[in-house]
């Protein structure tokens, strides 16, 4: 059976501030070094994004709070509605 190859990673908790380089086989879990509870996770958007302007649902390609739209006319000075 072959092993798998060693690869170096480099561990930091963020709450504590430990910080190791170790190596580990390749695909495995990262090591938990230190007792500090895991950092809470953010919960995804339960509703769409919307542009301010208009009632288009945004995606993730639109990186602001307006669509193309509404971007476009505001820039060129005319109201969009």
């Amino acid at each position: 059976m072959r092993r798998r190859p060693l690869e170096p990673i480099e561990v930091a908790c963020p709450t504590c501030g430990l910080i190791a380089e170790l190596f580990r086989p390749v695909g495995t879990r990262r090591p938990k070094l230190c007792r500090c509870p895991a950092p809470e996770r953010v919960a995804k958007a339960t509703r769409p994004r919307v542009c301010i302007s208009c009632p288009t649902i945004l995606n993730r390609y639109n990186a602001g709070v307006e669509c193309g739209a509404c971007a476009r006319a505001r820039a060129a000075g005319r109201p969009r509605s």
